[in-house]
């Protein structure tokens, strides 16, 4: 009997077939001009992004005047109004595909020819429910982000409007009394669909949905300055009163439904018959401070500064709304003093030292009360506790010292400074983790003191310097060490590695140690069996540690200080060439030292289990322990083995790193031949952003991360090519 030969379906490449190379364009049109009495300065702008993405890219259109007017000889009045529209586009589901969606399950549902079928969407996408011959995927069950991408939306419509406005008095020949005003006004209309034609949204619950939500923030500004400048003999003095008044406050309203009609033409509201939730709130935040700052020199030798203000935040209960906050400096150049030596070794010394404090309110509205949810309860209003307030908590005050050198050396051509600086932060606004017994999971509070000493090293030399080739390199330097100093007694609730503290999450708070210090279970490599170890304790009878072992049983490990996420060195370098007209443009960033949490490695290792399986694996399980490979220290690859990739310190990876930034090649014409038509300048370039980095692991980036140094899964750095031509009149 004859036979057909089934052809055989490729593998599938989900990032080939969810991503693309994007085009971008962006131009601009400057104009300036005035006169003595009346300047002004107008711009437009476009940009148009497709994204790497399908369903993902942004055209914005901008637009900018700035006018300043010399109204009378003691006053001088200016606005500045600005207006951004943009359409943003935000489909990402391709992201996740390249994280969990193996290479085995086909992208398309073909024929018994291996021919890709059609609807009336175009190619019939595989959803793993059964479309396809019948067949379940594991893997994202009915879904295909693909095409989702595709078909689905998920739009943000912006409009941000701003104007700024101030008006300059001068009297009395060194007083000006200065006021200025600024609104800046945010729409956003953000708007979802999910088709229904396929997956999850096809079915008879859902049949497509529609969501709308509406955000309108408004910042507003008021200032008002009484400045006091002169210049007498070799003195010059200058001294400012000020008061400040923010306010913040958000609006939103949003609404959703089901059952669409037309998805095609109509992702409104009213295109969908079923309710679904809908609610809106408006949040605001107020800060207010009042300041005096005080600079004097003499001779720009000698320089002296003081400033001292009080602010009021609303996020703080009234008790505990303001903290007053203060700064002395001084600086001297040394180098010109008359005794000091001319020479060309050193051309510029100066010495400088600071101390001041400044505070931080950075943690939400209504924080210092408890919050609760209305709903409804059989027709009734009913109040559901939400979140747990603090009254008690106040400004985290940052006090910090600096002393420092800047110097130009051999004849200017290498400049730098040298700076040394200790931040003591005090009463930090963290959040406390609490037990959920409670009732709630926690609040935000003071939770104790933290002190940071580092030093900063920045240079830049010129290696070659002539009338046509200029080479010139930098180099900037942090070093940072950081310690917790003091934890309130209520605070040290756990006790780790004989460290008194608390635990919220990956990290372990505690007095000598980094603040972000991972709290994690130690990871002891893989039993006879394959098996995953993990260290534990081994108590007496009175509870002391006396020594420790290893177990399968991952809820018997102990919990230990696993090293900290911050670095110990970070920083950049760059060069800068130009010869005859061509400039060349590089700059690195680089980290060394720090522990970060490879969640995403994590992932691609577990083994599969229950409902988790068909998902992406990455290849270094292909190394895990077997009986044939019985020295390694990945556990064997089984099924349902829970313990395989519990979180543990075997996911902390070095976060050192070295990144190019960017690279930019230019030419500029010469001027002889842009005068000629009426142009001064005219410069072509190409520009590359994010090309190349080099880590621990491939696919390790230190530098995208969810949270307190845990990378996150579906992040990823975008490599941006570009090129422009700039034109100056």
């Amino acid at each position: 009997m004859a036979t057909r030969s089934i052809p055989s379906i490729p593998t599938t490449d989900w990032k080939d077939a969810g991503l693309r190379t994007g085009f971008r364009q962006e131009y601009n049109l400057n104009l300036s001009g005035g006169n003595e009495k009346y300047t002004f300065y107008g711009s437009l702008g476009y940009l148009g992004d497709e994204g790497i993405s399908y369903g993902t890219d942004i055209e914005r259109y901008t637009a900018r005047l700035k006018t300043e007017y010399q109204a009378f000889p003691f006053l001088r009045v200016g606005a500045n109004a600005g207006y951004t529209h943009s359409v943003t586009n935000n489909m990402y589901g391709v992201f996740n595909c390249m994280t969990d969606m193996a290479p085995i399950y086909p992208l398309f549902v073909r024929d018994g020819e291996g021919r890709i079928m059609h609807d009336e969407h175009g190619p019939v996408y595989d959803y793993g429910a059964g479309n396809n011959a019948g067949l379940d995927r594991p893997c994202d069950n009915n879904g295909n982000y693909i095409q989702e991408d595709l078909l689905n939306q998920s739009k943000n419509v912006s409009n941000a409007f701003n104007i700024q406005g101030y008006a300059n008095f001068d009297f009395l020949k060194h007083f000006r009394l200065t006021v200025n005003g600024s609104v800046y006004i945010t729409e956003n209309r953000i708007s979802y669909g999910t088709n229904p034609y396929y997956g999850y949204s096809a079915g008879e619950s859902i049949q497509g949905s529609v969501s709308t939500y509406h955000y309108r923030t408004t910042d507003t500004n008021y200032q008002q300055l009484l400045n006091y400048n002169n210049v007498f003999g070799k003195h010059s003095v200058d001294v400012l009163l000020g008061h400040e008044y923010s306010r913040n406050s958000q609006t939103t309203l949003y609404a959703s439904r089901n059952k669409v009609a037309m998805f095609d033409q109509n992702k409104e509201l009213d295109g969908a018959i079923i309710d679904g939730s809908m609610g809106g709130n408006i949040t605001h935040y107020n800060v207010e401070g009042f300041f005096v700052r005080g600079q004097y020199d003499y001779d720009n030798r000698y320089f002296a500064s003081m400033s001292f203000r009080r602010d009021g935040s609303s996020n703080f209960h009234p008790d505990h709304r303001w903290g007053n906050f203060w700064s002395v400096g001084g600086a001297w150049i040394m180098s010109k003093e008359e005794w000091f030596p001319t020479t060309p070794l050193v051309n510029m010394l100066k010495l400088k030292l600071s101390y001041g404090e400044q505070g931080n309110d950075a943690i939400g509205s209504f924080r210092y009360v408890d919050t609760y949810s209305i709903t409804n309860s059989d027709g009734n209003v009913a109040y559901v506790f939400s979140s747990k307030g603090n009254p008690d908590i106040t400004w985290e005050t940052v006090g910090s010292l600096n002393a420092g050198v800047e110097f130009e050396l051999f004849s200017s051509r290498l400049r730098g400074g040298v700076e040394f600086y200790k931040r003591d932060t005090r009463d930090m606004l963290m959040w406390f983790t609490s037990p959920y017994s409670l009732g709630y999971s926690g609040y935000y509070d003071n939770v104790g003191d933290m002190s940071n000493t580092g030093v900063e090293v920045e240079l830049s030399g010129d290696i070659i310097a002539t009338k046509n080739i200029t080479w010139t390199v930098g180099l900037n330097l942090s070093w940072e060490k950081n310690r917790v100093t003091y934890l309130p007694e209520e605070n040290k609730r756990d006790k780790v590695d004989g460290v008194n503290g608390y635990s919220s999450g990956y990290f372990y708070y505690g007095e000598g140690l980094p603040v972000n210090t991972w709290y994690l279970k130690r990871y002891a490599g893989v039993s006879d069996r394959g098996e995953a170890l993990y260290y534990a304790d081994q108590l007496d009878a009175d509870g002391n540690v006396v020594g420790e072992y290893t177990t399968t049983d991952y809820s018997e490990a102990t919990y230990h200080i696993c090293g900290s996420a911050l670095p110990k060195v970070f920083g950049g370098f760059n060069t800068s060439l130009r010869i005859y007209g061509f400039d060349l443009n590089a700059q690195f960033n680089y980290s060394i030292g720090g522990k970060k949490y490879d969640s995403a490695y994590q992932t691609l290792m577990t083994n599969p289990n229950g409902s988790l399986v068909g998902t992406q694996v990455h290849k270094d399980v292909f190394n895990a322990w077997s009986v044939e490979n019985p020295t390694s220290e990945i556990p064997r690859w089984q099924y349902n083995d829970l313990y395989a990739a519990s979180a543990s310190d075997r996911w902390l990876t070095d976060a050192s790193y070295l990144s190019l930034r960017n690279l930019t090649l230019g030419y500029t014409l010469p001027a002889s031949l842009t005068s000629r038509i009426h142009m001064s300048k005219v410069r072509i370039y190409c520009a590359a952003e994010n090309i190349a980095y080099w880590t621990k692991r491939k696919g390790f980036d230190p530098r995208m991360f969810a949270a307190y140094g845990v990378t996150a899964g579906y992040s990823y750095p975008m490599r941006t090519i570009s090129g422009g031509l700039s034109v100056e009149f």
